[in-house]
């Protein structure tokens, strides 16, 4: 990063109700990335939220990833892409919620 530079992280959560289960949460992450030509680069979980999921997500070859994390613990599902890493199709993502509406139609 330049000297003097700063970049912003956006970060949108998504409210997600008690009752939806961990596994179809993970099942339609996965499934609505599919579904919308995102390929996952990476899946893990991340020290400071133990027992979560976190997904790096890319468009092609498109600049930018969109990083996905799930944390079953605190029922957490959040959505952040950086300011420097991103392309025109993650920046509206977040904004979208592509994931969200699968999620509220999904059979609980």
């Amino acid at each position: 990063m330049p000297a003097g530079r700063f970049y912003f992280m956006i970060e949108v959560e998504l409210q997600i109700p008690d009752c939806i289960h961990r596994k179809t949460i993970v099942r339609i992450v996965e499934q609505v990335c599919m579904t919308n030509g995102v390929t996952c680069t990476l899946k893990g979980t991340l020290a400071k939220y133990p027992g979560s999921i976190h997904w790096h997500l890319k468009r092609g070859k498109q600049k930018g990833t969109l990083e996905v994390t799930w944390w079953e613990r605190e029922h957490r599902l959040w959505f952040k892409v950086a300011e420097n890493r991103t392309s025109a199709c993650f920046r509206e993502a977040p904004r979208r919620s592509f994931i969200l509406g699968p999620l509220q139609r999904s059979k609980i």
